[in-house]
C-alpha cells in the first residue's frame, strides 16, 4: 500500500491547532486560565505565582506545541489513509 502525505494539510492543521489555542487560551478564558493555575499580574509583564515571580519563555512552549501538532496532524493522515 502506498502512502503519501499532503504536506499542505499538515501545516494547515498544525497552524489552524496553534490559532485555536491562541483564541482559547489567549483571546477569549485567558483570565480564567491564569486564575485556575494561580498566576497573577499587575502588568501584564511580571507574572508572579504565589508571590514568587515566574519567568515566562514564550518561544519554547510554541516550538513544541507546533512539533506535537504536527506529529498529531500526521497520525491521522496515517490513520485515514
Amino acid at each position: 500500500m502506498t502512502f503519501k502525505i499532503n504536506w499542505l494539510a499538515v501545516l494547515l492543521a498544525t497552524v489552524a491547532g496553534m490559532f485555536i489555542g491562541f483564541l482559547f487560551y489567549g483571546v477569549f478564558f485567558q483570565a480564567q486560565w491564569a486564575d485556575a493555575v494561580g498566576l497573577t499580574s499587575e502588568d501584564q509583564v511580571n507574572w508572579m505565582k504565589r508571590g514568587v515571580a515566574v519567568e515566562m519563555d514564550p518561544v519554547t512552549p510554541m516550538i513544541i506545541n507546533a512539533v506535537v501538532l504536527a506529529i498529531l496532524a500526521v497520525l491521522m493522515t496515517w490513520l485515514t489513509a
